[in-house]
């Protein structure tokens, strides 16, 4: 492949996963509410 495909290539995979990274952080603090009596109830 050549290099000019190869970083469009690049930079579409790391803004994929920082995409995905932030919708993983999203979802972790929408779920967190649901999540905390039942780690005081585990304490």
């Amino acid at each position: 492949m050549s290099p000019l495909r190869v970083v469009p290539a690049l930079l579409l995979a790391a803004g994929l996963t920082a995409l995905a990274d932030s919708a993983a952080a999203a979802a972790m603090t929408a779920m967190m509410p649901g999540l905390r009596p039942s780690v005081h109830a585990q304490r």
